[in-house]
């Protein structure tokens, strides 16, 4: 339940982070002091979900090597399948093959 937690507190840190590129704590403040008015999300919707796959999939990584010692090895190998399948890298390696530029 912990690592589930921590995941949902840290998701916020890392879309400012995606956002923005770095993470000030003082910006932080200063905004949470003075507010954000006429501010939406609009237009981060992608940071969104790239922020929230990667927390959450570390998050999935960190609990599968935990228990590493305590599980079969089928699922490790579904593990890091699953892993190198939602890795961008991977995928834009499948696209570029599949979709050649002209």
């Amino acid at each position: 339940m912990l690592p589930i937690v921590a995941a949902v507190v840290a998701i916020p840190f890392a879309v400012i982070l995606r956002v923005f590129g770095s993470f000030d704590v003082l910006s932080l403040v200063f905004h949470a002091q003075f507010g954000v008015e006429g501010t939406t999300l609009a237009g981060f919707e992608d940071e969104i979900l790239e922020g929230a796959a990667a927390v959450l999939g570390i998050t999935f990584a960190g609990y599968a090597l935990a228990n590493l010692i305590n599980r079969r090895t089928a699922g490790y190998v579904l593990t890091a399948l699953v892993l190198v399948l939602v890795n961008p890298i991977v995928r834009y390696g499948k696209t570029a093959q599949t979709c050649p530029e002209t």
